[in-house]
């Protein structure tokens, strides 16, 4: 991920993380379901954004 933003002229990544999908823990490797969350500086723009990786999650109560 954290290169493919690279790429991207004017880009700054202030944090870019995985984390695993059920402990919610920082993960290296993708195993299941998993959530990215990074935020990106353009300029003086912050974009934030977190993403469900994998298998989808079944969010119903």
């Amino acid at each position: 991920i954290s290169l493919t933003i690279q790429r991207a002229p004017l880009a700054k990544i202030d944090y870019c993380e995985v984390f695993d999908g059920e402990t919610i823990q920082p993960i290296e490797q993708l195993e299941g379901t998993g959530v990215a969350a990074l935020a990106v500086f353009f300029g003086k723009t912050r974009l934030i954004d977190n993403h469900i990786l994998g298998e989808p999650w079944n969010l119903s109560p």
